[in-house]
Formats: structure tokens, C-alpha cells, sequence
């Protein structure tokens, strides 16, 4: 019966007419069925009908979504989606359609570890996306007719959804490995729960769970073919798993301790094993027998395991801080290498062989010959212990993973850090070239993430966003019309891309893969120059995907080429050979009747001239918009400018203090340029002097690029942000940030008015300018909030070492209004006081500064707190009513500081003082102590009146409540309590939070408070409500580390990152 395609179709309506009657037995749209199989099965049978308006009606139906959540089908919901996007015969109108769902995707992807746990969020969450998505769109409409919702508002969220399309989640424990499968569709993932997990790599769907290992799993990998499955446990066993079935092939018990380690010979026919017994074992993946132990030469527990790519010898890091290389044919060591101060934890060779690396407790990084034994290269590489790192398949990069939560790339050979990546939205990523658009309205960037980012400068908004090379990006620009943009990389290819959908155009590929450095579209965009590592520069016919030419000039790799404007007809090129050269474009006498443009297909160059004069790798080479004058940088830290037609040096411009990375014409007369020193520098040519020195990036700065009209400058740095710049003025506007690795290069866009960022991330993004994607307010962690109400700003103290102040409502572009930077180390606290126009703040540099609220740069010298015992000051309070301030210290005291006369009072106390806090009438005051107890003091004597002890570990913060009644206090333990002041009693605890509690603060009516904790959670409770008085949570991305509320219901808080939101709560 089936058989017949009709009737199968039919049968799969009418299965999906009663799984809709089950879900939704009232037909409104309400889905208050209560059969879990039906919402399981419901979609899988409408997209088998076709009955396509109803899939995209219930697939886009939010309260749909927060049903089948609330039933535990989170991942089930993935499939549903991935399902649909897949199916090819929608209907021609449902594109729009189609973008809609995949915006569902895109938001469930992100949010299934917060929905699956918390389905009841799923509006919640769905509202605070970007306000023209879809979720966003659904929930808001939900929430217009529906008053039975209490949410959590983000009123400076983001104007685009998050870059995070994957969070997986659902371990029981904390993770302790994971591997690719090696055609990179699944994942698996070890864990302190004793099961690993198979994954799809693309959606984050559950494949199988193995359970068998009866400790911690801490170690797994695929098999060369990704058949089968190898694990370490500390339940003193290796276990190889079928990788399809997910089924026990062999439990290989040899080890007589814990199990730390295990992996695949290059072959996949043997397994290496390594553990706290100090030995390693060989074993026969067909048969599990053991073949060999190696042992009796570490002396303690062996950390990690490595074969060599020609399966000849394995390497072994021990915990006595040594590497062995043994042989596998006879057992015998070929090297002991000694370097590491402390425990080694672990190794791996080069795709080659002939290089090992290493990763230790003594925060470096080690590169070692194999054949020698000699140490190569040592990093400096992270603040505290790395626990891996790994080659890339091509050798040229490693990548180190360490307990400082940084993941960090670098150049295997030169040793030098490429890029920092951040488990986190926004993370600190290197931006590294920049290009202007023709209409001065777009910008192109290139980061370290290998993405491609193009940004609209009038909003800083992302425009497009797209996957672009499997290497590190080196440059991009735009096409002079702004429909195409180019994109170069070590991968040995030049893309070139649709600007408006980010389709690929072309991929034009290195036919000896060396690294492609440069790229720039010929005036008439009929042709594309790229320069390489194998000292060439090809030109391209971009219509047929072709060599028109290769240009033989230099004897060392091609950095930079560019062409002249149609009058003109050059070409010019630099290399690591210290030269530049200029080619210029004739007529072949072969084409002449095909050929009456410019730089179309018709034309060859030949070199005419030769510049000498740099005495290091000329880094970049670029005409003037006339196309008479050349200028060049250098590693020699000089910038030239020469005349194109006679090739005469014209000005030699010296000043920076490192290599200078790019350069660019402002106008014919003056020109710009970047440098190592982390600075930019305007030069007039004429003159041969310095105009003006534009300082703001912390590292090296990669790539300039300046607008055709001349009025703006973009930057992109190592730093990870993109700065635009009044060229006259000389003051930086904006910064963008985005890429999770380092940017390479960027464009700006005359004609869509957009950016293009390309990144080692391996996407290219394309941004809006118009609005700003970036909430982050500072660089480091937020210490404290507060509004002063005399001026409505919110003002943030950070462990950045500054103090900033915003506007309020914090808008979704969080521009900074004015900082200050006057402590020497992280800013612990800020406070207003209540009676005059002046500002405390408090920092680990023992030191108490004020300032002027109405001029933030009227720094009061007089005020400045020097004799405090050497430790840090961690908060600070003024008083309501009077001209006191009190501040909490790590030596064990809290004081109050007289602003008249700058005596002070101490408060002893047994430990060190998180907190301090003055009541509305100044009468008292309250700590938060070390010790695990609260402390109440009566301000005009000191004397101690009461203290409390309602938390089992060090209490983080406290405050009162509006009426002075009630004392609220947060813990190291993960609770908050309530206390009644009077009869010194706990009215509530609250213990929802899975991690410490680092603040909380009373809402205007005293009816609720809202706590922060480490679980990057925000919850908002009522104190009235004995059961169930969580009003409402809502998850941010980082770990929430200060809170302030206002009079209006407002919530602002701030995050380890450096993230500030501004809640509203509803």
C-alpha cells in the first residue's frame, strides 16, 4: 500500500491530523496536549505530507517551542528544524519563510542547555533576542496580549543575534576531553560523569551516550577512520568503543593506577596507553592484547602519550617534568628532555615528525628537534599551567589551551602568539587589516578568528557574516563598485564574494598552495592581482576564473601589490627582499582588437622600475588616488614615499619605534601610517614631518585604511578591536569588536556602506555600521555599579584599572560617556556620595581616590589615601546624610574616613572585609566578612552591636533593604540570605544559585532582591514568598560579578568579561 507514493502521503497527512489533535486538543494554538509522543512525532509527519504552511506554522510557533521543551524534547526540536531547512521542495514563496526557521535554529542551537533545563525561560529568552528576529518578534507578540509572564527585559542587548550558533551542554559533570571525528561531523566528549557522549558537530544532537567506565573518563579519540573509539579512565581502564554502534569492543585492563591517557597510531592499528603507574602500553587494536610496556624511567605519573606520524617512535610526558622518546621497534629511549620546571602535561609531535612539542605546570610552551633532542623554541605562552596543545595538520601553527580559560594560536616557527580566543560571545580577538569602501560608509576587516567581517560604519552593525578559509585570512578588500569583495589566505587561494549574500564568486587557488599575502581588484574590476610566498604576483581575469599573467620579480615572498588608477596603468608590488617594484600594463599585439580598456584581459605588465632603498621586508606598497606617488613601510620603521613615474625617493618618514605594518594616502600631501609600537602616525609628505600620533591600541596595530574623502581612518589591531578615527581631529569614534580570533585584514565599502573583516576564525563577516553589536564596557572584569542620580549616569569601576561612566538607560551601542584612569592596579569599587558632587573609588593599590562628578578630570589630589595597611581595599561607601566614607579592607579592618579633616576610625575584624554598607540614617553600618559573618556596627562609636553568622563559607557582599529592616547577604556557599535586623533572625535563604553569589541588591519597593552569581545567572526573589519565590531568572554570558537597582525597577549588572546589561524587570 505504501508503496504508492500517494498513499504513503496520505497516510502521513492523517498521522499528522492526530498527533495535532493530541497536541493541540482545543485547536488554538495553545498546545496544552499532554501526550509527549505526539509533540515528538508531530513534525516528523507534516514535513513527510508536505503539508509545508503547517511545518513552518508550528516550527515557528514559540509557545510550540516552550512546550516540547518543557517535555525534554530540546534536541528532538534540533532535528525537527535541521529536517526542515533540509527538505528541497518547499514551495519558490517560502524563502522568507525558510530564513525565519533558521533563525529558530540559530536561537534554540544557542540557548538548548538553558531551554532544556529551564524551558519555562523560553520566552524569556526568546524576547531578548535581536528585536527584528523571529524569536524575538513571536515572544513579543506572546507577551503584548499575555500579562501571566514575569521576565527579565535586556534593554542593551544586542542589535544581532549572538555569533554562537553551537552551545552543547547536558554533562552531568564537568568535561574533560573531546575529539573530532576525522571527517568532522561528530564530536566525542569525556567526562567526570563516566560517560562519553557522541555528538553531531553541526547541531549539537545527542548521538549515544557510552556508559561502562566506573570513574572519571579523562581522555578519548577517534580512530584514523573514525570507526571505533578509544577512552582513558581512572578507573585504571582503556576501552575501545565501536564508533557507530557505540558498543564496548574491548575493556583493556593492564595498568595498575589510574589511566591518563590514550590515542591512535597513524595507522589505526595500535593504541597507546599512559598512567599514573608510570608505564605505557602498547596494544593491538584488533585483538586487545597488549604488545609492549614501556616503563621504569619516569618516576611519577605519566600525563600524556603521543605516536609519531610514521608510527616509529612515541613520546611520553611525565609529572617529573621530563619527556621521553622512545623507540617502538626495540623499547629503547632515543631522548631525555630536560627543560620543563614542573609537571609536563602534554605532548605531541609535528605532522612532519621532526618536531615535538610539550606544554607544562610551568606556563610555557616547548619545541624540541626530535632528532637532537635540542630545545627549538620556548613561549612565555599563558599566566598559569597549560594543559594541552596540538600542531596544526600543516605544522606551521600550535594551539594552547590553559587554566587561565585562554586559548591561544601561534607560529611554530617564530614562536610568536597569534591569537587569544575566549570561551565567550565576545571575546578578545587580534584585528589585523582594514580597507575603506568607495562611498567611506563600509569597512572590511580581517581577524584572527579566519573570518571576514564587513561593517557598516554609521552603525557599527554587522552586515554579513560568512565561513571563508581553512587558513589564517591575510587581507580583503572590495571590488571599486562594492558588489564583490576579495579575500586572501596561507591556504593558497584567493575568494572572491558576493557582498550582498556572501556566495562565493570564485575561488582562485595557488597552484603550489603557497600562502597568497595580498589581493586588490584592478580599477575596472575586470581583473585581481595576488601576490605569494612562492615570490610571484598572478593577475586573474575574474570572469573566467583564470591566469591572465605571473609576474617574476623578486627572489623573496610578495607582500603587498596594488594597482594604479586607469590613467595611470601600474602596478606595483613589495617584497621581503627589501625591494618594490612597478610594473606597467601594455597592449599585447595578439588582442589589440580586444582590448580598448585599460587592465582588461587583453593587457601584460612589464617591470620598468626597480626601488631601492628600505633595509628591511617592505611590508606594504600603495598608489596615491592620482597614481604619481608611492608610499611603502618597512620592518626598518620607516615609512617612504616615492614618485611613481621616475622612481625618485621623495620622503623618507622615521619615527615609530617598531616594524610599521601598513601605510595609506590620506591626500596627495599627507599619508598614515601603523606600527608595531601600538601607534598610528599622520606624516606630511612636503614637509617630511609628524602631524599628529594616534594612540588607543595596546598591541600592535596591523592594518590602517582611510576613507576616500579623507575625513575617517580605520585601525585594526592585535588587541581585537577596530577603531575609527577623526583624521582631522585626531580622537578615535568607535570600536568594533566580534571575531573570536585574530582579524587580517578589512575593506571598506563605497558603494553598500559596509565592512568586510576576514579572521583566522575561518568566516568572513560582513558588518552595518548603524549599530553597534559589542555590549562590552570594559576589558576586564566589573567590579561595581552605581547611578548617580545627579547627573543620571551609571558609573562602573573595573579590574581594567579604570572608572567609566555611561548613560542612563544604557543604550545597545554602551558608548562611554568619560573614564578615568588613575589607579595603578584593578579598581575594586566605585561609590557616589549623597550630599555633594564627588566620587570615591578604591583599588588593589591600597589607594582611595576622588574625583568631581560635574568634571570627571578634576582629580582631588587632598583626597588621595596612602597610609592604608599593603593590602588591597575591596569596597567603599559614603554615607546618606554626612561627610563620611567607609571602606573595607583585605587587613582584616573596615574604616570610616571624615572627608573634613581625613581621620579615620577602624573597625577589627577576624579576617579580610569583602563589603561595607551604611544605613539610610547613617546609624549603622554592615560588613561582610572572611570569617563567614556579618558584622553591625553603630557608626558613632564603633563599637561592634551584633554580628551574624547565616552562611557556612566567606560572605561576598551585603546591603540593606530600603526600610533599613531587613539585611540581605551573599556567600562563597552559593546562598543568599535574608535577616531581620531587629530580631537578628534569617527571614529567607535563597538557594537556587549552583555557584557562589557574588552580590544582590534590594529593589525600590523592598518587595524582592536580585542576586548574581558565579552560574551566570540573575534571579530576582520574593522576600514575602515562603515556597517558589523565584520571580524570574536570566542566564548572561559570563559569570556576573556586580549588581545595582534603581527606583524605576531597573537592573544593571556586570560581568567577569567586562559585559554590562541593563534589565528591566517586567
Amino acid at each position: 500500500y505504501l508503496s504508492i507514493k500517494d498513499n504513503e502521503i496520505n497516510s502521513h497527512k492523517l498521522l499528522a491530523e492526530h498527533f495535532m489533535l493530541l497536541a493541540d486538543p482545543e485547536g488554538n494554538k495553545s498546545w496544552t496536549g499532554v501526550d509527549k509522543i505526539a509533540f515528538s512525532e508531530l513534525n516528523y509527519h507534516l514535513s513527510c505530507a508536505k503539508m509545508y504552511q503547517q511545518l513552518f506554522d508550528t516550527l515557528s510557533d514559540i509557545k510550540f517551542i516552550e512546550t516540547k521543551c518543557k517535555f525534554g524534547l530540546t534536541a528532538d526540536l534540533v532535528n525537527d528544524l535541521h529536517r526542515a531547512l533540509q527538505l528541497t521542495n518547499w514551495p519558490q514563496n517560502f524563502t522568507s519563510n525558510l530564513i525565519v526557521l533558521q533563525e529558530f535554529l540559530n536561537f534554540i542551537t544557542n540557548n538548548a542547555p538553558i531551554l532544556a533545563i529551564r524551558a519555562d525561560l523560553t520566552i524569556q529568552q526568546a524576547a531578548n533576542q535581536p528585536d527584528n528576529s523571529a524569536p524575538a518578534l513571536a515572544a513579543n507578540k506572546l507577551l503584548m496580549i499575555s500579562n501571566y509572564y514575569s521576565w527579565l527585559q535586556w534593554i542593551n542587548k544586542p542589535s544581532e543575534q549572538d555569533a554562537c550558533r553551537l552551545l552543547l551542554g547536558g554533562q552531568s559533570d564537568s568535561m574533560m576531553a573531546c575529539s573530532f571525528s576525522p571527517d568532522g561531523n561528530r564530536l566525542v566528549c569525556a567526562s567526570r560523569d563516566r560517560t562519553l557522549r557522541i555528538l553531531d558537530a553541526h547541531s549539537g544532537v545527542e548521538i549515544a551516550t557510552l556508559h561502562g567506565h566506573l570513574d572519571w573518563v579523562v581522555s578519548c579519540c577517534f580512530s584514523p577512520d573514525g570507526s571505533l573509539i578509544a577512552s582513558a579512565s581512572w578507573d585504571c581502564t582503556i576501552r575501545i568503543w565501536d564508533a557507530i554502534l557505540g558498543l564496548c569492543k574491548f575493556t583493556l585492563s593492564g595498568h595498575s593506577k589510574k589511566a591518563n591517557c590514550c590515542t591512535f597510531s597513524t595507522n589505526g592499528k595500535f593504541l597507546l596507553s599512559a598512567a599514573w603507574d608510570c608505564s605505557l602500553k602498547l596494544w593491538n587494536v584488533n585483538s586487545g592484547e597488549i604488545i609492549k610496556t614501556f616503563s621504569r624511567q619516569h618516576t611519577k605519573p605519566i600525563n600524556s602519550c603521543a605516536f609519531s606520524p610514521n608510527d616509529e617512535l612515541i613520546a611520553s610526558a611525565s609529572w617529573d617534568s621530563y619527556i621521553i622518546i622512545w623507540q617502538i621497534s626495540d623499547g629503547k629511549i632515543l631522548h631525555r628532555l630536560m627543560g620543563h620546571s614542573n609537571s609536563v602535561r602534554s605532548v605531541a609531535f609535528s605532522p612532519n615528525g621532526n618536531q615535538l612539542v610539550s606544554t607544562s605546570v610551568d606556563c610555557t610552551i616547548r619545541i624540541w628537534d626530535v632528532k637532537t633532542g635540542n630545545v627549538l623554541n620556548k613561549f612565555d605562552a599563558h599566566w598559569q599551567p597549560i594543559n594541552a596543545c596540538v600542531f596544526s595538520h600543516d605544522g606551521k601553527q600550535l594551539v594552547s589551551a590553559s587554566e587561565d580559560s585562554t586559548v591561544k594560536i601561534w607560529d611554530a616557527l617564530g614562536g610568536s602568539e597569534l591569537s587569544i580566543l575566549h570561551n565567550e560571545s565576545h571575546p578578545d580577538v587580534w584585528q589585523l587589516a582594514v580597507s575603506f569602501s568607495n562611498d567611506n560608509r563600509r569597512i572590511i576587516c580581517a581577524s584572527s578568528d579566519c573570518s571576514v567581517t564587513i561593517w557598516d560604519l554609521l552603525s557599527n552593525n554587522i552586515v554579513l557574516e560568512c565561513a571563508a578559509h581553512t587558513r589564517t585570512i591575510t587581507h580583503c578588500c572590495f571590488s571599486n563598485d562594492g558588489n564583490l569583495f576579495a579575500t586572501s589566505s596561507e591556504d593558497g587561494s584567493c575568494r572572491i564574494w558576493n557582498t550582498r549574500n556572501g556566495r562565493e564568486i570564485a575561488n582562485l587557488i595557488n597552484s603550489n598552495s603557497s600562502s597568497v599575502n595580498y589581493c586588490h581588484f584592478s580599477p575596472n574590476d575586470k581583473l585581481i592581482a595576488t601576490v605569494s610566498d612562492d615570490f610571484t604576483c598572478i593577475i586573474w581575469t575574474i570572469s573566467n576564473r583564470s591566469i591572465k599573467q605571473i609576474l617574476r620579480g623578486h627572489n623573496n615572498p610578495v607582500r603587498c601589490c596594488n594597482f594604479s588608477n586607469e590613467k595611470m596603468n601600474l602596478l606595483v608590488t613589495s617584497s621581503r627582499d627589501n625591494t618594490i617594484c612597478i610594473w606597467s600594463s601594455t597592449i599585447n599585439n595578439n588582442n589589440n582588437n580586444n582590448n580598448n580598456n585599460n587592465n582588461n584581459s587583453g593587457n601584460e605588465f612589464k617591470l620598468i622600475h626597480r626601488l631601492l632603498g628600505h633595509k628591511d621586508w617592505v611590508e606594504r606598497c600603495i598608489f596615491s588616488n592620482d597614481g604619481s606617488k608611492i608610499v611603502s613601510c618597512s620592518w626598518d620603521n620607516t615609512v617612504k614615499v616615492w614618485d611613481s613615474q621616475n622612481a625618485k625617493l621623495l620622503a623618507t618618514l622615521s619615527g615609530h619605534e617598531g616594524s610599521v605594518t601598513s601605510c595609506n594616502f590620506i591626500d596627495n600631501n599627507r599619508v598614515i601610517s601603523s606600527s608595531f609600537d601600538c601607534t598610528i602616525k599622520i606624516w606630511n609628505i612636503g614637509e617630511e614631518r609628524l602631524i599628529t600620533t594616534l594612540e588607543g591600541h595596546t598591541r600592535r596595530v596591523n592594518s590602517t585604511a582611510v576613507s576616500k574623502n579623507g575625513k575617517l581612518i580605520v585601525s585594526v589591531s592585535d588587541d581585537s578591536h577596530i577603531r575609527s578615527w577623526d583624521c582631522e581631529a585626531g580622537r578615535e569614534l568607535t570600536k568594533l569588536q566580534g571575531h573570536s580570533d585574530i582579524v587580517r585584514s578589512c575593506s571598506w565599502s563605497n558603494s553598500t556602506k559596509q565592512i568586510v573583516t576576514v579572521s583566522d576564525d575561518a568566516t568572513i563577516r560582513v558588518w552595518d555600521a548603524n549599530a553597534s553589536k559589542s555590549i562590552s564596557a570594559h576589558s576586564q572584569a566589573i567590579s561595581s555599579i552605581v547611578i548617580a542620580n545627579a547627573t543620571n549616569q551609571i558609573i562602573t569601576s573595573s579590574r581594567d584599572k579604570s572608572v567609566r561612566f555611561w548613560s542612563n538607560p544604557l543604550t545597545n551601542s554602551n558608548r562611554c560617556l568619560n573614564q578615568i584612569e588613575i589607579h595603578s592596579q584593578a579598581v575594586n569599587c566605585c561609590s557616589v556620595s549623597k550630599i555633594s558632587t564627588q566620587i570615591a573609588s578604591v583599588a588593589d593599590d591600597c589607594i582611595v581616590a576622588k574625583w568631581d562628578l560635574y568634571d570627571e578630570s578634576n582629580y582631588l589630589e587632598n583626597a588621595i589615601q596612602t597610609n592604608f595597611d599593603a593590602n588591597s581595599i575591596r569596597w567603599c561607601d559614603y554615607a546618606y546624610n554626612s561627610d563620611l566614607l567607609a571602606t573595607a579592607n583585605w587587613t582584616n579592618s573596615a574604616f570610616i574616613i571624615n572627608q573634613n579633616n581625613y581621620s579615620k576610625l577602624e573597625l577589627i575584624h577576624n579576617d579580610w572585609t569583602n563589603c561595607i554598607n551604611f544605613t539610610i540614617d547613617d546609624c549603622q553600618l554592615a560588613t561582610a566578612c572572611h570569617d563567614y559573618c556579618i558584622y553591625v556596627w553603630d557608626v558613632s562609636t564603633t563599637k561592634k552591636l551584633f554580628s551574624l553568622k547565616t552562611h557556612q563559607n566567606w560572605v561576598l557582599s551585603c546591603c540593606y533593604s530600603p526600610d533599613c529592616r531587613l539585611l540581605a547577604s551573599t556567600s562563597y556557599d552559593g546562598t543568599a540570605t535574608i535577616t531581620d535586623i531587629r530580631t537578628q533572625s534569617i527571614v529567607r535563604q535563597f538557594t537556587g544559585h549552583t555557584k557562589r553569589v557574588n552580590g544582590c541588591a534590594f529593589t525600590a519597593n523592598g518587595d524582592s532582591i536580585v542576586t548574581i552569581s558565579h552560574d551566570m545567572t540573575i534571579r530576582n526573589w520574593s522576600i514575602g514568598q515562603e515556597i517558589n519565590n523565584e520571580i524570574n531568572t536570566f542566564f548572561i554570558r559570563s559569570a556576573a560579578t556586580a549588581i545595582t537597582t534603581d527606583t524605576q525597577n531597573m537592573i544593571i549588572v556586570g560581568d567577569i568579561l567586562g559585559n554590562l546589561y541593563h534589565f528591566k524587570a517586567n
